[in-house]
């Protein structure tokens, strides 16, 4: 059964903290990407693979649609969106979520949770994305990030994360 959809989320997030993620002491590098980096890759990426674990342990995934917007990534997941997915007690699904690119990689962790509250300006920049006429109830996932990983794959030494609090 779903969770009730929320009308008012409050689902804005803070400034980013950028530290080193967990690597080798070979890789080395001391540059950390933008937050901005990470925002463009999410902002104009076309497909984001979602995995989430199912009711039973087994993991899923899958391609979505969606739209970065007011520091959310708004899912247009359909009308069975996670219904499989193993819930936390609030409702919510924990699911990591990769751009669709092996070269300029964003990894975004968080909670989902069904949303019935998407802004008209989120839906608008969703159709022209997509040069689709989705209406507001099939935008109908928001992703809060916890944290975020990104790297560009002609320099690793700038993987950085991005923590949120």
């Amino acid at each position: 059964m779903w969770p009730s959809a929320t009308r008012s989320p409050s689902w804005s997030v803070a400034e980013p903290r950028a530290s080193r993620p967990a690597s080798p002491d070979w890789l080395g590098g001391e540059e950390f990407l933008q937050w901005s980096w990470a925002v463009d890759r999410l902002t104009r990426e076309r497909n984001y693979w979602v995995a989430s674990v199912r009711m039973d342990g087994r993991p899923q995934s899958r391609p979505v649609w969606g739209v970065w917007s007011d520091d959310v990534l708004l899912l247009s997941v359909g009308e069975a969106g996670f219904r499989r997915a193993r819930r936390e007690p609030d409702g919510t699904i924990e699911v990591s979520v990769n751009v669709d690119s092996a070269r300029d990689v964003v990894i975004l962790e968080g909670a989902a949770g069904r949303t019935i509250d998407v802004s008209a300006e989120a839906l608008a920049a969703y159709n022209r994305k997509y040069d689709w006429d989705l209406t507001a109830g099939m935008l109908n996932f928001v992703v809060r990030p916890r944290v975020v990983y990104g790297w560009r794959d002609e320099d690793v030494k700038t993987a950085t994360r991005w923590t949120f609090e």
